[in-house]
């Protein structure tokens, strides 16, 4: 089976790309959007103070991190779960796993930061499927239909209720990969957004926008 989309989040020690990864979650998808196989791992934190706005968000103590693989260890359990589950490295990236998550930017930045940039490249692609991205795209196209745009807010926390997910176990890294799946698939169903979608083969003075 085919590894098209790797979707991915951590949960770090604050909110800056010099701030320390403290979790990651990772599972492997195909073509259709049905999982292949999932990792999680907590991560150590080294030579950083503990963030206590962010352990507010995580809900991670001190010695639980203190306790986790440190992020070499991390880094190679990763590649060994890419090789187990027939991620391709390669050098061309266009042909790569497209990375996935819920405002992904940030969390590359992390992934980067944990396999190297170099290491990186060998597996994913260099574009990317934001679900955030996707709720804010389908707010303007929604209102360019002449509807009301169906989400007031486009975090995840704000989403979660209206595709019926719950809050609980929200900011472990697990659970929002699950969520961020769940999303995408809600969001790509036009019963649920009011979305007016379109055959390419109609005639122009047809199409609904």
């Amino acid at each position: 089976m085919s590894v098209k989309y790797i979707c991915f989040d951590f949960e770090t020690n604050g909110l800056e790309s010099k701030d320390g990864a403290i979790e990651i979650a990772i599972t492997l998808l195909d073509k259709s959007m049905a999982s292949i196989a999932s990792f999680c791992s907590m991560i150590a934190l080294e030579g950083q103070a503990w963030n206590k706005f962010a352990a507010d968000k995580h809900g991670y103590t001190p010695e639980e991190v203190a306790a986790a693989p440190s992020p070499s260890q991390v880094r190679e359990a990763i590649l060994a779960f890419f090789a187990e589950n027939g991620v391709e490295e390669g050098d061309k990236p266009w042909f790569n796993a497209l990375p996935m998550g819920h405002n992904v930017s940030f969390d590359i930045g992390f992934m980067k930061g944990l396999l190297g940039a170099d290491t990186y490249s060998k597996f994913f692609h260099f574009h990317n499927l934001c679900t955030m991205n996707v709720a804010q795209a389908v707010n303007l196209l929604v209102e360019g239909q002449g509807g009301e745009k169906p989400f007031k807010s486009c975090s995840l926390d704000q989403l979660r209720p209206i595709m019926g997910c719950s809050l609980e176990g929200a900011h472990k890294a697990a659970k929002d990969v699950e969520d961020t799946i769940a999303l995408y698939k809600f969001l790509i169903d036009s019963s649920n957004t009011g979305l007016v979608y379109f055959d390419p083969k109609q005639e122009q003075d047809e199409l609904p926008i």
